[in-house]
């Protein structure tokens, strides 16, 4: 629950400086490595992630930064009582580069474009990641169970279109995919059909489909326009 407040008190205190964005995207991993030990195919199939951004812009190029604190959790249960979760908090570094319109749109916001649809809106993205991440396994019936956290490290790259809806608001769908290489879960043998098994370690895949919704209340007093157009 810490992390959805969090999420809702910087949602509300950072437009006030600037422009500030929110994103959720379905996300799928196929940890196959994984998915063979513990000998469930649905292990992690799918989940939810969200996050919160900042944005900010080199002045003569289009080449725009995101920060991003993100979240997300997945859980899976057998019909043996074993449980496996993963829980993760993040933070990207997004780089979007505008491949069509690299110089131009200098002194526009990003949001009510003049121009070309596609050529001012598409662009490619490219982020490392660094991740606080939880796995746990348990089982309900002993009491047993282990929790492994660690720090690990990533990349992600995607592409998105902004659609421009006035001068506050833009919505950017995108799609990602997130590669994070050697993730060790060293209690995935704990509870296990074979306890003399060491721990594996995984290349974790991960492909986004989400939405992000800009808001640049900053533009719009700075250029006195109460009324979007």
């Amino acid at each position: 629950m810490k992390i959805i407040y969090i999420v809702l008190l910087s949602l509300f205190t950072l437009p006030l400086f600037g422009q500030a964005g929110i994103s959720t995207s379905y996300q799928n991993v196929n940890p196959k490595l994984w998915k063979s030990w513990t000998g469930q195919q649905n292990l992690f199939d799918d989940s939810y992630e969200f996050g919160i951004d900042y944005w900010f812009r080199l002045k003569n190029y289009r080449v725009e930064f995101t920060p991003q604190v993100y979240h997300y959790r997945w859980s899976t249960e057998t019909p043996n009582y074993v449980g496996y979760r993963l829980r993760s908090t993040g933070f990207a570094a997004n780089t979007n580069l505008y491949i069509f319109d690299f110089i131009g749109d200098c002194d526009c916001p990003t949001f009510s474009k003049d121009g070309t649809f596609i050529s001012k809106g598409f662009h490619l993205s490219l982020a490392p990641v660094v991740e606080y991440l939880s796995l746990e396994n348990f089982t309900d019936i002993a009491g047993e169970g282990t929790e492994d956290k660690m720090v690990v490290y990533g990349i992600k790259v995607g592409a998105g279109l902004d659609i421009g809806i006035n001068d506050l608001l833009t919505l950017t769908p995108f799609v990602r995919y997130k590669y994070m290489p050697s993730v060790d879960w060293e209690g995935l043998a704990a509870i296990n059909i074979d306890e003399n098994a060491e721990y594996e370690t995984a290349n974790l895949g991960f492909l986004q489909f989400g939405v992000r919704l800009g808001l640049r209340p900053d533009y719009v007093r700075e250029q006195n326009k109460y009324r979007f157009r």
